[in-house]
């Protein structure tokens, strides 16, 4: 069983502000009722005014959260690609400081052989002139022996 209006009986809506409308609308309307209609158009007003304001909030709160996300996200990509540079610089530090390693070391082979020779040649010259100063000292001696007539020409 529906509650339908009967069309004889007059409906009555009570306002928010508890001031009874108008049972029909050829009745005259009094001045508090009058008044208290506006306010409740301004009050509404006014709400519908906020509720606009707080949706444009909440859209501006939401685009600026996509912003941020996306910035983040660029963000994290950079800092993938700075690890990967970071990476290949670091292996090519080592792959050329482990030329520098062998280069050095063939370096350090060449000054101790360097050395080696310096000594030997200064041995071989120090023998040479041994050698020289005693073949000069027999020659002296053999032409000595020779002048005196003891060795023939």
């Amino acid at each position: 069983m529906s509650a339908t209006p009967n069309p004889s009986t007059p409906t009555i809506v009570v306002p928010a502000n508890n001031i009874p409308a108008p049972t029909s609308p050829m009745e005259p309307q009094s001045p508090a009722s009058k008044a208290a209609l506006k306010n409740e158009k301004a009050y509404n007003k006014v709400l519908i005014k906020e509720a606009k304001a707080e949706e444009k909030k909440i859209k501006n709160a939401i685009k600026d959260g996509s912003h941020a996300t996306k910035a983040e996200q660029k963000a994290a990509k950079e800092e993938v690609k700075a690890k990967k540079v970071l990476d290949k610089a670091v292996a090519k530090e080592f792959k050329t400081n482990k030329k520098l390693l062998s280069v050095q070391a063939k370096h350090e082979k060449a000054v101790l052989d360097l050395e080696k020779a310096k000594a030997k040649l200064e041995l071989k010259t120090t023998h040479h002139t041994t050698q020289t100063n005693l073949r000069d000292q027999k020659m002296e001696l053999v032409n000595s022996l020779r002048t005196r007539g003891s060795i023939p020409a």
